[in-house]
């Protein structure tokens, strides 16, 4: 072979290993982007979980407290109680201390809410606060001292 032709693809072959060393820079750079971003977009979420989890907290806080003063019935506490605590940690509902919770909310998952409530006529709409009003009665000072067992304990996380 001629000198010229091995020049020639000597020069083809650096042209390629030049062109091939560009791609796989910018795949590289594209795929560190990427990555970076999911990154973020992790870290983002995690922020915001860690957000919604204070929030719950905080919640369940001044409701168990509110609870234990009789600020709030032990139906509307239970029910309102049951649902954070599904969220931010189920295994609580599952201690007997809780169980309540769970009793109450069980016995009055069958009374309509928002427009449901709205739409009943008054007769009926007295039945299901004759059902509240007796569920109260029986259950509102264990429902306090629940409430005051959470307290404490949300105090201490």
């Amino acid at each position: 072979m001629s000198e010229k032709i091995v020049l020639l693809l000597i020069f083809i072959g650096l042209i390629v290993i030049v062109g091939l060393s560009v791609f796989i820079l910018k795949r590289y750079r594209a795929l560190k982007d990427h990555n970076a971003k999911k990154l973020k977009a992790l870290k983002d979420q995690e922020r915001r979980l860690e957000e919604k989890r204070a929030y719950v907290l905080e919640s369940l806080r001044v409701l168990s407290k509110a609870l234990s003063e009789g600020q709030v019935g032990a139906v509307e506490g239970a029910i309102r109680i049951k649902t954070l605590l599904e969220y931010y940690d189920s295994d609580l509902l599952a201690k007997p201390r809780n169980r309540l919770l769970l009793d109450i909310f069980h016995q009055t998952e069958h009374i309509p809410i928002l427009s449901a409530w709205k739409a009943l006529d008054r007769p009926t709409r007295r039945k299901y606060l004759d059902a509240i009003e007796k569920i109260e009665l029986k259950h509102g000072e264990e429902m306090k001292r629940v409430g005051q067992g959470l307290s404490e304990y949300f105090n201490e996380c």
